[in-house]
Formats: structure tokens, C-alpha cells, sequence
């Protein structure tokens, strides 16, 4: 199996995404409504189509339901199911992932999507599976195909 830890803030929208919405809508509430980039969900969307990998939720919307349905209906519309979530406890988002790893035997590749490594333990733990995007602009073309490269690297052997 192969899995995409994903992050929100910063993967599935950005900053220049919200500032184009807040201009385009006179009702602000309706851009509050607007909380994924259609261009990234398509990007995530492409990855799995072209990896078969599954998606586990690393964001802390998991941790809120209310954000947690949002996303999950946003990206049940591209038929992405989320197959899980990271722990909730008070661990570094780092040692969240690997201990969903141990938890999930039968990985054979992963990548991380996310925007933010602050306390470096992603990187440290993780090292080349992790693919940061840009919290400006989210999952760009670039940071789509090195997230492919990851997920596919052992079938290049």
C-alpha cells in the first residue's frame, strides 16, 4: 500500500488562493465556504490516480469535525476517500506518522504532503518522503510530480 500523509492549510489551498476569493465574492461568508483550491484537489486527485495511493489525514482539521466534513466532502466530490487519520495526542505531527506506521504494517512507500516542518520533525524522521509545498500556493505541478517520484521510486528498479 502506499499512503499520502496529507496537511490542508497550505497543500489543498493557499494564500493566494483565499486573497483571489476574498476579492471575487462580495459575500465574504461565501468564501469561507471556499476552503480548498479545486486546481490542488485536482493535483491530489492526479497523484493518486497515477500511484494508487491511499490518503491519511496528518492535518489538525482532522481533529475537529466540523473541518474534518468539509474536507472529507470536498474530496469525496473527486472520489478521494480518506482512508485514515494521524493520532491526536500532543506529539510532534513527526511521531504521529510513525506511529501510524507502526500501527499500519504493509506500507511499502509513502510521502508527506505539507507545508510547515516547524519543529523539524518531520525532516528528521522522515526525511526524503517529505515533500514541502508552498504555504502561498499550496500542491503546485512541482511539488505534485515529487510527490509521484516518492510514491513510485521503488517501481523504477
Amino acid at each position: 500500500m502506499k499512503v499520502i500523509f496529507l496537511d490542508v492549510d497550505g497543500v489543498l489551498n493557499g494564500e493566494q488562493f483565499y486573497n483571489q476569493c476574498w476579492e471575487k465574492y462580495e459575500y465574504k461568508d461565501v468564501v469561507m465556504q471556499m476552503v480548498l483550491d479545486q486546481q490542488c484537489l485536482l493535483r491530489l486527485f492526479y497523484i493518486i490516480k497515477k500511484t494508487g495511493a491511499e490518503v491519511v489525514l496528518s492535518s489538525s482539521w482532522r481533529v475537529n469535525h466540523r473541518s474534518f466534513d468539509m474536507v472529507r466532502d470536498q474530496l469525496n466530490f473527486y472520489k478521494i476517500p480518506i482512508y485514515g487519520c494521524t493520532p491526536n495526542n500532543h506529539k510532534s505531527r513527526g511521531e504521529q506518522i510513525t506511529e501510524w506506521l507502526r500501527a499500519n504494517p504493509g506500507v511499502e512507500e509513502y510521502v508527506i504532503l505539507d507545508d510547515d516542518d516547524g519543529d523539524f520533525s518531520i525532516r528528521g524522521l522522515h526525511g526524503d518522503h517529505y515533500v514541502q509545498t508552498s504555504f502561498t500556493l499550496g500542491l503546485s505541478e512541482l511539488t505534485m510530480n515529487a510527490a509521484i517520484k516518492v510514491l513510485l521510486r521503488d517501481e523504477g528498479k
